[in-house]
């Protein structure tokens, strides 16, 4: 997932290097699709990275191979709604590293 304010921000370039195209900053759908994720809370969602490799290193683990594996499967996990945030990525990191 990404940022909506930048997929706006990628609209209004495309906007301006192909005129006539909407003039100004913002379209009207630009603008409803803010203010609705806004409401949603969804305009940035989660930082995609997490767990960070640091995080792994932390736990007590070497660095190899293995770290894609691990991070694939939290990538896979906040994906699903595992966590969301750096404490919740941390505290799913540990309870993976024990039943793995």
């Amino acid at each position: 997932m990404g940022r909506i304010d930048r997929l706006l921000r990628v609209d209004l370039a495309d906007r301006q290097g192909r005129p006539p195209l909407w003039p100004g900053d913002e379209t009207p759908d630009g603008v409803w699709l803010m203010e609705r994720a806004t409401a949603l809370k969804v305009v940035r969602v989660f930082d995609p990275a997490i767990p960070k490799v640091r995080h792994l290193i932390q736990a007590g683990l070497t660095p190899g191979p293995h770290f894609n594996t691990i991070l694939k499967a939290a990538a896979e996990a906040q994906t699903d709604g595992g966590f969301a945030d750096e404490p919740g990525a941390v505290a799913w990191l540990k309870a993976w590293l024990s039943t793995h």
